[in-house]
């Protein structure tokens, strides 16, 4: 489905059930009048993600090898802390990959993709394939998860705009 949202940003958003209790395929993207570096470099930051992702506390790159990056965010809702730990691939400005070491999932996989377009702007698209764990050991994250999952891409678009809206023109 694509549908037109405020500041002309074109978001295209698919949630695919691969399980109806465990296994989800997400897909986002829109189009945004910003530079794929730009895009990238927000993502790339994880230790800024407390100041604009729903209830991160703490993001923080842990090492930094060539292109594999190892990245952990800890999120905090109800009183209730999670950390997700993840190993990443980073092609500087055209992807991150990646994939979970550890947290409170079965599986992780995904990618951040940045298109330049032709007109100075890109596509940023999100895919996720991930796997809860069985709902019962963890209904608090299952539900803060999903919500982070289905809303990422649209937040980082906000962000894009507070930060780079009057630079860009």
């Amino acid at each position: 489905m694509l549908f037109a949202c405020r500041r002309s940003f074109l978001y295209d958003c698919e949630k695919v059930r691969l399980d109806d209790v465990l296994g989800q395929i997400v897909r986002k993207s829109a189009l945004v009048p910003y530079k794929a570096c730009q895009m990238y470099d927000m993502v790339y930051a994880v230790d800024l993600y407390p100041e604009f992702v729903p209830w991160c506390k703490h993001g923080e790159i842990e090492s930094v090898e060539g292109e594999h990056v190892r990245a952990v965010l800890v999120f905090h809702r109800f009183g209730f802390s999670y950390s997700l730990r993840t190993l990443n691939i980073s092609i500087r400005p055209s992807s991150i990959s990646l994939s979970l070491v550890d947290g409170p999932l079965e599986h992780l996989q995904g990618q951040w993709l940045f298109e330049s377009l032709e007109d100075g702007g890109c596509r940023v698209s999100l895919y996720l394939d991930f796997t809860m764990q069985a709902f019962w050991l963890n209904p608090i994250f299952d539900t803060l998860f999903e919500n982070i999952t289905q809303n990422m891409v649209e937040v980082f678009v906000k962000r894009a705009h507070s930060l780079y809206a009057c630079s860009n023109g």
